[in-house]
């Protein structure tokens, strides 16, 4: 059974705060549903942006698959941005999820490798 989409946000940002971290949701989507974006400001200047993995977000095991894309390069949150923007005029019920770590660890599990 699939974890609601507000319930996982409630417990990934609690998780965040307890490992010392900012974490906020910029942008709120389908309660149930809705794919979520994690962007992660770096505080050097990085930004990456994790998205729901291709062909399949959820695991068999019930985990969220992750895919990252703009991986970190310097001054990306105009690209970051523009890219979100995008992706909401096709899919309105995404949720976007701000978290800051300097040492770049977005604390998800199950990131696979786009090459």
């Amino acid at each position: 059974m699939r974890l609601r989409t507000d319930i996982w946000i409630q417990a990934y940002v609690r998780r965040c705060f307890i490992q010392g971290l900012w974490a906020a949701v910029s942008r709120k989507g389908d309660p149930d549903a809705g794919a979520v974006m994690v962007r992660l400001d770096s505080l050097d200047g990085r930004m990456r942006l994790y998205a729901p993995a291709p062909g399949g977000a959820i695991a068999e095991d019930g985990d969220r698959r992750w895919i990252e894309l703009f991986g970190g390069a310097e001054d990306a949150s105009v690209e970051i941005a523009d890219y979100l923007e995008r992706q909401l005029r096709y899919d309105p019920d995404i949720w976007v999820i701000d978290v800051e770590n300097r040492m770049g660890d977005a604390l998800l599990s199950g990131v696979i490798d786009p090459g």
